[in-house]
């Protein structure tokens, strides 16, 4: 099992559900950085409200979908719906529990 940090000032934790603020797309978190990680070019290409960087973003599976996304703390809302989210490459992060309720593989710090 492999250790891993997360954010003490993350909103959201691994395995949380969400929902997109502004498409309504649920999603399940699967790691958290405690500020933005990626390239600036990247940042300057695919983020349109620039979003701050020094708050938490996350990576999260698309509900429905075969897709993966980056996003900001400030785009994301708690799911209310508590159902399983249908993503083929889930089982390699995430166990679930009960239905729509999900635990991480590894084991975080």
């Amino acid at each position: 099992m492999i250790a891993m940090t997360m954010p003490q000032n993350a909103r959201f934790r691994i395995g949380e559900t969400v929902v997109h603020k502004d498409y309504g797309i649920r999603a399940v978190v699967v790691d958290a950085d405690a500020s933005f990680a990626l390239s600036d070019d990247w940042y300057d290409e695919m983020t349109e409200n620039r979003p701050p960087k020094d708050k938490p973003w996350y990576r999260v599976l698309l509900d429905g979908t075969e897709y993966a996304a980056y996003v900001p703390e400030l785009n994301l809302n708690p799911d209310s719906k508590h159902t399983p989210i249908e993503h083929p490459d889930i089982r390699s992060y995430l166990r679930e529990e009960r239905k729509g309720v999900y635990a991480p593989l590894r084991r975080f710090n």
